[in-house]
This record gives structure tokens, sequence and C-alpha cells, in this order.
């Protein structure tokens, strides 16, 4: 099933130097902080990545995907707890100055 309110997000580079799908500064206070598979995410689906058990991975949970991203870091929202996702809205980067593509 193809999910709607994928527009919502927007790609990001996580201090590990891959790209995954976060909300976009001005959805990401609207839920808890969390990323998307970007590989599913242009397919057309919603598939959250999860934590692995190898420490700073998060993994894509589709079966036909299986992807895994080592980001170094934890889903984050405009709120700053850990966990929470800093972005500038106006220079479209986070508070450690990386940049959002």
């Amino acid at each position: 099933m193809i999910n709607e309110g994928l527009e919502r997000y927007d790609y990001y580079e996580t201090r590990g130097g891959v790209f995954v799908m976060a909300l976009k500064v001005k959805h990401s206070s609207q839920e808890p902080a969390h990323w998307l598979c970007p590989n599913c995410h242009e397919r057309g689906y919603m598939s959250q990545l999860t934590p692995s058990d190898t420490q700073a991975y998060y993994d894509c949970p589709r079966t036909d995907c299986q992807a895994s991203f080592k980001t170094n870091e934890e889903p984050a929202n405009s709120g700053g707890e850990k966990g929470a996702f800093i972005a500038d809205p106006h220079t479209e980067k986070d508070r450690a100055g990386r940049r959002r593509v």
C-alpha cells in the first residue's frame, strides 16, 4: 500500500554521513521524532527505521528492503531534547551545522 503523507518528509544527512527521511521542521512538533527509510520513501512507502542491535545503526523493517543505515545519532525534533530533530528552518542546518538536503 502506498502511503499518503510522504510530502511531510525531506532528506536529512546524519552524523554518520548517510541520508534518511526526517520530518520537515514545520511538522516536527506534531509527532514523536523518527526517521523513514529513504529507499522505501522513493518507492512510495512509509517505513519507519528502527534501532539495530548494532550501536549507531537504524534498520528498515520492510522484508523487501531491509536496508541498514549507520547514523551515529538518534532521530530528533524541533524541541532539542535527546532524540529530537533540531534544524533551523531559515538556514536549513541543524545546530551542529549539518546541512539538510
